[in-house]
This record gives structure tokens, C-alpha cells and sequence, in this order.
């Protein structure tokens, strides 16, 4: 029996997996490195953008986002093939098995989320422009309820090994649809965030950033892992036939 089988024999209830998914994420050393590094990537590319294009800081910051999705693809990985809290190693390990495929999967999902944003964007114009500049928390938080809407789908890309685009986001959709009364505390734990940083005075914008993606990051792989767990207990049963 593999350790990911074990998920499927454990009768917990939900409580317990929310707590479980929680100790385990903080217990990870991994999930830290991965934190560690959003919050330099953050820094970073906010020096770059200060300083303009000249030196070296926008080479710094580009290869500093590119090694945060390296841990983040590790981090996953170890998340969807471990019941165990995740080291440093297991991030570094994993990351190579699948950082190809999942940069693909990711870069197809730019395309697909970008182009769905220009029609959007297109026909609002001026009118959504004005919405950011007088309420710049808006695109922030519909991010984050985004990501609550597919919050399982990249748990089903890593858990089932499955990356093709269209079929784990309608999987991801199908489980969400499944588990409706189970989405308020994932909910809550990526839209709190936002919620908090509304609060962050505008003088200490680059701190109070900084400060909110790290509190994000982590309440977020509560989040993925509790969403992952789910996943490997139910693998046979989350992937949708692919229709394309």
C-alpha cells in the first residue's frame, strides 16, 4: 500500500481533517521555505519596479519568482504524495518531478484567465478604471474569491498526476459544486487576508504587503492542504472523463 492509499481508509470527521491540515501545514518546514520565498520575490520586484529596469535587482526578482514556483510545484507535490509535515528536502525533491509540467499547466491558465479578463475588461473601459483607482482593494480580493472558486484544482493536478488544463478545472468546479457546505472554511482562511488588508495604512504599503502575502501564504496552504487531503481520500473520483 502506497502513502497515498492510507488517505482513503482514515474515518475521520471533518473537524479533524480541518485541525489536521492545519498542525500539518505549520508543523512543514517546507511550507516555510515556501513563504520565505514569496515574501523575498515580493521585495524583490518591488525594489526593481522602485529602481527601474537598470542593474541587476530585475534579473534578482525574475529568478526569485521563478525559484517560488519551483517550491510551490515541491510543495504540492510532497503535499499529494505525504501524510507527513513537509520538510525542505521533500520541496526540493518533488519540485524537479513536476516543475515542467506544471509551469505548462500554468502558462496555459494565464493565457486562458487573461484572455477571459480582456473580454471583460474590453466592453467596461474607462468605467472599470475608475472602480480600481477609487477602490484599489478590488482586484485583490477577486483574486482571492478566485481562488476559493477553484481551490481544489491544482490538489487534483498534483493528486491524480493529471495536467491538462480544462480537465482539472472542470473537476475542480464539480468537487466544489460537491461540497458546498465545506467551502466556508476554506473560504475563510483565503479571503481573511484581503479582508485584514484593508486596514494597512497606504504609507506602509510595501511593509503591510509584505505582511499580508506572508499571512496569505500560510493561511493558504491550510487551505490546499486540508483541499489535498480531501482529494487523495476521493482520487478515484475527483478527475472528470477529459472531453478534449
Amino acid at each position: 500500500m502506497t502513502e497515498t492509499d492510507n488517505y482513503q481508509h482514515t474515518p475521520e470527521n471533518e473537524n479533524t481533517y480541518r485541525i489536521r491540515a492545519a498542525v500539518r501545514a505549520l508543523l512543514s518546514p517546507g511550507m516555510w521555505l515556501v513563504v520565505a520565498m514569496q515574501a523575498v520575490t515580493l521585495v524583490l520586484l518591488a525594489s526593481a519596479a522602485n529602481d527601474g529596469s537598470s542593474g541587476l535587482r530585475p534579473l534578482f526578482g525574475a529568478a526569485s519568482f521563478f525559484l517560488f514556483l519551483y517550491f510551490t510545484s515541491g510543495m504540492f507535490q510532497s503535499l499529494a504524495t505525504s501524510r507527513d509535515a513537509i520538510s525542505v528536502r521533500d520541496v526540493m525533491l518533488n519540485g524537479a518531478r513536476v516543475f515542467n509540467r506544471f509551469m505548462v499547466m500554468g502558462l496555459k491558465a494565464f493565457l486562458l484567465f487573461g484572455f477571459i479578463l480582456f473580454l471583460v475588461v474590453a466592453p467596461l473601459g474607462a468605467e472599470l478604471q475608475s472602480i480600481l483607482k477609487d477602490y484599489p482593494w478590488f482586484w485583490g480580493l477577486s483574486m482571492a474569491v478566485m481562488g476559493v472558486v477553484l481551490v481544489y484544482w491544482l490538489p487534483i493536478a498534483f493528486v491524480t498526476g493529471h495536467f491538462g488544463l480544462t480537465q482539472t478545472l472542470l473537476s475542480a468546479l464539480k468537487v466544489q459544486q460537491q461540497r458546498l457546505q465545506q467551502l466556508p472554511y476554506p473560504a475563510l482562511l483565503i479571503l481573511t487576508p484581503n479582508l485584514v488588508g484593508l486596514a494597512i495604512p497606504t504609507e506602509r504599503l510595501l511593509t503591510g504587503a509584505v505582511l499580508i502575502s506572508a499571512l496569505s501564504e500560510i493561511l493558504g496552504w491550510v487551505a490546499y492542504t486540508y483541499c489535498t487531503e480531501y482529494v487523495a481520500r476521493n482520487r478515484d473520483k475527483v478527475l472528470i472523463a477529459s472531453k478534449f
